[in-house]
């Protein structure tokens, strides 16, 4: 299908090297998939072939010229089914969790190469806590949440069907370091800290 000329191709656009300020941001998905920030784009290689497989921008908020740097990324936890070629647009199986230096946190899709949704973050200077580490957490047998570490203490857990947040514990003067998923228990994680 042609594009119209005035809009950007992101199939052609290669993505410019991590820099300290991606905060080492990468992950990789159980079909071998290899997600990682480059500046305001997260790039996809296939880590069996290595070849880049595509580049997902992240666009700028409303508030700001350009998109700030992302510091955070995690695929969805779903396996990739064995139909990938179907005629679906949109699927869970090929959904990332990203987060940026502006605290904004977002789902893209793969296939579609755009944000599904952005979750709610508005608190009190969500612009000055950047997402410092995102894990997906399974509420039902057939959803997920996302747990978020925002700035140097704030967890906050966010349904992905709504964007919302229900979840939040701000445990300063203490600092986060990192989140993890129990892997033989998906419905628990733990939040890491420095001490």
């Amino acid at each position: 299908m042609p594009r119209p000329p005035n809009e950007p191709s992101w199939d052609c656009m290669l993505p410019g090297p991590p820099s300290k300020n991606n905060a080492g941001s990468a992950d990789l998905s159980s079909a071998g998939l290899l997600a990682y920030a480059a500046g305001s784009s997260v790039a996809i290689l296939d880590t069996h072939s290595m070849q880049l497989v595509s580049t997902l921008p992240l666009p700028a908020s409303p508030s700001s010229a350009a998109s700030p740097f992302i510091t955070a990324v995690r695929w969805s936890p779903l396996p990739l089914p064995h139909h990938l070629l179907d005629s679906e647009t949109s699927s869970p199986h090929l959904m990332l969790s990203v987060g940026d230096r502006h605290g904004r946190i977002s789902l893209l899709d793969f296939r579609s190469k755009s944000p599904i949704l952005f979750l709610e973050t508005n608190y009190p200077n969500s612009s000055k806590l950047g997402i410092q580490d995102l894990c997906w957490i399974q509420t039902r047998s057939d959803s997920w949440s996302l747990a978020a570490i925002s700035g140097p203490s704030l967890l906050s857990i966010y349904n992905t069907a709504t964007g919302r947040c229900f979840f939040k514990y701000d445990a300063s003067p203490e600092y986060f370091s990192c989140l993890r998923r129990d892997p033989f228990d998906s419905r628990h994680f733990c939040a890491l800290g420095l001490k």
